[in-house]
Protein backbone atom coordinates (compact mmCIF):
# COMPACT_ATOMS: atom_id res chain seq x y z
CA UNK A 1 0.00 0.00 0.00
CA UNK A 2 1.35 3.52 -0.77
CA UNK A 3 1.58 6.00 1.35
CA UNK A 4 0.04 9.60 -0.07
CA UNK A 5 0.76 13.13 1.18
CA UNK A 6 -0.46 16.41 0.32
CA UNK A 7 1.39 19.37 0.90
CA UNK A 8 0.00 22.41 -0.10
CA UNK A 9 -0.89 26.28 0.68
CA UNK A 10 -3.48 27.91 0.37
CA UNK A 11 -4.54 31.16 1.69
CA UNK A 12 -8.38 31.61 0.33
CA UNK A 13 -9.59 28.20 -0.14
CA UNK A 14 -9.06 27.47 -3.55
CA UNK A 15 -6.21 25.40 -3.62
CA UNK A 16 -7.29 23.79 0.25
CA UNK A 17 -10.14 22.78 -1.66
CA UNK A 18 -8.05 20.60 -4.40
CA UNK A 19 -6.13 19.12 -2.04
CA UNK A 20 -8.36 17.72 -0.32
CA UNK A 21 -10.18 15.99 -3.38
CA UNK A 22 -6.62 14.72 -4.21
CA UNK A 23 -6.45 13.05 -0.44
CA UNK A 24 -9.55 11.30 -0.84
CA UNK A 25 -9.08 10.21 -4.27
CA UNK A 26 -5.71 8.77 -3.09
CA UNK A 27 -6.57 7.81 0.29
CA UNK A 28 -4.00 10.57 1.11
CA UNK A 29 -3.13 12.73 4.49
CA UNK A 30 -3.19 16.19 4.18
CA UNK A 31 -0.31 18.74 5.12
CA UNK A 32 -1.22 22.44 5.25
CA UNK A 33 1.66 25.06 5.69
CA UNK A 34 0.79 27.67 7.97
CA UNK A 35 3.26 30.22 7.71
CA UNK A 36 3.53 31.90 11.30
CA UNK A 37 2.76 35.41 9.78
CA UNK A 38 0.19 35.29 7.41
CA UNK A 39 -1.28 37.85 4.89
CA UNK A 40 -4.74 38.80 5.75
CA UNK A 41 -7.07 36.71 2.74
CA UNK A 42 -9.68 39.73 3.87
CA UNK A 43 -7.42 42.55 3.11
CA UNK A 44 -7.40 44.54 -0.30
CA UNK A 45 -3.81 44.47 -0.65
CA UNK A 46 -3.34 40.11 -0.72
CA UNK A 47 -2.49 40.49 -4.05
CA UNK A 48 0.19 43.03 -4.16
CA UNK A 49 2.00 41.91 -0.94
CA UNK A 50 1.30 38.16 -1.81
CA UNK A 51 2.90 38.99 -5.13
CA UNK A 52 5.73 41.07 -4.08
CA UNK A 53 6.94 38.59 -1.84
CA UNK A 54 6.93 35.71 -4.40
CA UNK A 55 8.93 37.75 -6.54
CA UNK A 56 11.61 38.67 -3.88
CA UNK A 57 12.43 35.33 -2.93
CA UNK A 58 11.11 35.97 0.69
CA UNK A 59 10.87 32.29 3.41
CA UNK A 60 8.64 33.23 5.77
CA UNK A 61 8.89 31.19 9.21
CA UNK A 62 6.01 28.11 9.16
CA UNK A 63 4.91 26.67 11.88
CA UNK A 64 6.35 22.75 12.73
CA UNK A 65 5.20 20.17 10.42
CA UNK A 66 2.68 18.04 11.72
CA UNK A 67 3.54 14.98 9.30
CA UNK A 68 7.28 14.26 7.54
CA UNK A 69 6.98 14.34 4.23
CA UNK A 70 10.00 11.55 4.23
CA UNK A 71 7.87 9.14 5.60
CA UNK A 72 5.30 9.35 2.36
CA UNK A 73 5.78 7.05 -0.45
CA UNK A 74 4.09 9.42 -3.08
CA UNK A 75 3.83 13.77 -2.20
CA UNK A 76 1.71 15.69 -3.88
CA UNK A 77 2.65 19.50 -3.85
CA UNK A 78 0.33 22.23 -4.56
CA UNK A 79 0.11 26.10 -4.11
CA UNK A 80 -1.71 29.00 -5.59
CA UNK A 81 -0.22 30.92 -8.30
CA UNK A 82 1.18 34.49 -7.04
CA UNK A 83 2.42 36.82 -9.66
CA UNK A 84 3.63 33.64 -12.15
CA UNK A 85 5.18 31.88 -9.51
CA UNK A 86 4.59 29.73 -6.09
CA UNK A 87 3.98 31.19 -2.58
CA UNK A 88 6.45 32.09 -0.28
CA UNK A 89 5.24 29.36 2.38
CA UNK A 90 6.22 26.46 -0.31
CA UNK A 91 9.39 28.25 -0.78
CA UNK A 92 10.30 27.89 2.83
CA UNK A 93 9.06 24.08 2.60
CA UNK A 94 11.30 23.82 0.15
CA UNK A 95 14.17 24.93 2.17
CA UNK A 96 13.25 22.99 5.27
CA UNK A 97 12.63 19.53 3.68
CA UNK A 98 14.86 17.14 2.48
CA UNK A 99 13.31 15.91 -0.29
CA UNK A 100 15.63 13.48 -2.21
CA UNK A 101 14.69 11.06 -4.55
CA UNK A 102 10.82 10.98 -3.99
CA UNK A 103 7.96 10.56 -6.31
CA UNK A 104 6.12 13.62 -6.73
CA UNK A 105 3.31 15.19 -8.81
CA UNK A 106 2.79 19.00 -9.03
CA UNK A 107 -0.46 20.96 -8.87
CA UNK A 108 -1.00 25.18 -8.75
CA UNK A 109 -4.34 26.78 -8.50
CA UNK A 110 -4.50 30.34 -9.91
CA UNK A 111 -7.22 32.69 -11.88
CA UNK A 112 -5.08 33.89 -15.08
CA UNK A 113 -2.58 31.27 -16.14
CA UNK A 114 0.05 29.17 -14.18
CA UNK A 115 3.39 31.45 -15.18
CA UNK A 116 6.21 30.00 -14.23
CA UNK A 117 4.73 28.50 -11.19
CA UNK A 118 5.26 24.56 -12.40
CA UNK A 119 8.67 25.02 -14.03
CA UNK A 120 9.87 26.88 -11.09
CA UNK A 121 8.84 24.24 -8.38
CA UNK A 122 10.28 21.26 -10.57
CA UNK A 123 14.12 23.37 -10.51
CA UNK A 124 13.71 23.09 -6.70
CA UNK A 125 13.17 19.52 -6.52
CA UNK A 126 15.77 18.29 -9.34
CA UNK A 127 16.65 14.72 -7.99
CA UNK A 128 13.25 13.65 -7.35
CA UNK A 129 10.90 11.46 -9.70
CA UNK A 130 8.01 13.78 -10.97
CA UNK A 131 5.02 11.88 -12.18
CA UNK A 132 2.89 14.86 -13.31
CA UNK A 133 1.86 18.54 -13.14
CA UNK A 134 -1.57 19.88 -13.39
CA UNK A 135 -3.09 23.41 -13.06
CA UNK A 136 -6.37 23.64 -11.99
CA UNK A 137 -7.86 27.08 -13.15
CA UNK A 138 -10.11 28.15 -10.23
CA UNK A 139 -13.09 27.57 -9.95
CA UNK A 140 -12.04 24.19 -11.67
CA UNK A 141 -13.50 24.77 -15.34
CA UNK A 142 -15.30 21.47 -16.40
CA UNK A 143 -12.73 21.13 -19.81
CA UNK A 144 -10.30 21.07 -16.72
CA UNK A 145 -9.32 17.45 -15.34
CA UNK A 146 -11.15 17.38 -12.33
CA UNK A 147 -8.70 16.63 -9.48
CA UNK A 148 -10.02 13.40 -8.23
CA UNK A 149 -9.51 12.07 -11.78
CA UNK A 150 -5.75 13.35 -12.07
CA UNK A 151 -5.08 12.21 -8.45
CA UNK A 152 -5.93 8.77 -9.22
CA UNK A 153 -3.94 8.56 -12.78
CA UNK A 154 -0.98 9.62 -11.07
CA UNK A 155 -1.22 7.17 -8.26
CA UNK A 156 -1.99 4.40 -10.96
CA UNK A 157 1.55 6.02 -12.85
CA UNK A 158 3.35 5.72 -9.84
CA UNK A 159 2.14 2.16 -8.79
CA UNK A 160 3.23 0.99 -12.18
CA UNK A 161 6.45 2.33 -11.44
CA UNK A 162 7.04 0.74 -7.72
Amino acid sequence: MSRVLVVYYSLEGNTQRVAESLAEATDGDLLALRPRKEIPAQSFLKYPIGGFQALTGKEPTLHPLDKDPRDYDLLFIGTPVWAGYYTPALRSFFAQTDLQDRAVALFCTHRGGPGRTLGAMRAELGSNRILGEQDFAQPVDEGDPPPAAWAREILSRYKKNV
